[in-house]
């Protein structure tokens, strides 16, 4: 009785085995045209994502640069003519 057993859920165990191959591929396959399409991360963000730094604290620094910078490239050229 065991042996029909065993080969009444042969089957089973192949399809289950082998949904799990394609679900695996799928998983790891699909998504990847999307993460070759990222940008770069910048080599400083990277790194202190890396180290465990905080990502908001990141972006904040981020956000006060890119607004020092821009308030700094709007200030009008002082034209000193003495």
């Amino acid at each position: 009785m065991i042996p029909v057993l065993a080969t009444d859920l042969l089957p089973w165990i192949l399809g289950v085995c082998v949904l799990s191959v394609i679900l695996l591929i799928l998983i790891i396959v699909a998504p990847w045209r999307g993460v070759r399409n990222e940008p770069k991360l910048d080599d400083e963000i990277e790194t202190r994502l890396m180290l465990g730094e905080d990502p908001d604290e990141i972006d904040r620094d981020l956000a006060a640069r890119e607004m020092e910078r821009r308030g700094q490239a709007s200030d009008p050229p002082s034209w000193d003519e003495t």
